[in-house]
């Protein structure tokens, strides 16, 4: 998880939105499909999830420094690392309104603004 959310800053993403990121296994919660857990990869699994979540508080401000945000869409996960974040607010952010022209749509925001204002 750790390598992925790399790979997605090096893409240019700027929003990266975790869903069904509980971060918990117990003898009754598994993951959502159905698989057979012994006590061992349940213990092995939490240790992971402790391990991302040291790893995690760590990154979080850089990844804030940087502009590269990490939503969790799980109210409740135990990965409380990252701002929770409801999946209908989530699609509305990423929506591009395509009514109008799609010129200048590619330039970025910066530069576009740059060149209403006169600046370049």
């Amino acid at each position: 998880m750790v390598s992925t959310l790399r790979l997605c800053h090096l893409l240019g993403f700027k929003n990266v939105y975790l869903l069904g990121c509980d971060f918990n296994m117990d003898e009754n919660n598994k993951y959502f499909f159905d698989e057979e857990r012994t006590k061992g990869a349940i213990s092995n699994n939490n240790t992971s999830y402790s391990r991302m979540t040291e790893y995690f508080k760590q990154l979080q401000p850089i990844f804030e420094d940087v502009g590269f945000n990490v939503y969790n869409l799980n109210p409740s996960s135990n990965l409380e690392v990252f701002r929770y974040k409801k999946f209908d607010d989530c699609i509305k952010a990423e929506e591009t309104d395509l009514t109008d022209s799609t010129h200048r749509m590619y330039v970025d925001p910066k530069k576009r603004k740059e060149q209403v204002d006169g600046k370049k």
